[in-house]
């Protein structure tokens, strides 16, 4: 392979609310930025490569896979806490990924 070449990888997401995924991306401090005809999201690493979610994916560097489960984390922690929001659950982080919910009557 050329030393030119950057080879990409690219990552299955589950993520099917677009307005979740951008708030998890934002929680991360990634700051994405959402192109609104196609959908695609871009966003920099923290290595400052561009990285891009089109598609259900995530398209990153060599190397970099370990980005998309980040972005998992965090969209299961904001899924967490819209739902609590919605069915109006008091909601406490215990821990990074750990909440404790009440449900208030």
């Amino acid at each position: 392979m050329p030393c030119n070449t950057v080879q990409r990888n690219s990552v299955e997401l589950a993520c099917s609310n677009s307005d979740i995924l951008l708030k998890a991306l934002t929680a991360l401090q990634l700051s994405p930025q959402m192109n609104s005809m196609t959908g695609e999201i871009r966003f920099y690493s923290k290595e400052g490569n561009i990285c891009t979610i089109r598609n259900g994916k995530v398209v990153v560097r060599a190397g970099q896979e370990y980005i998309a489960d980040e972005i998992k984390q965090a969209y299961s922690r904001e899924v967490v806490k819209a739902a609590a929001v919605r069915f109006r659950w008091d909601l406490k982080q215990t821990d990074v990924n750990k909440f404790q919910v009440t449900r208030r009557f």
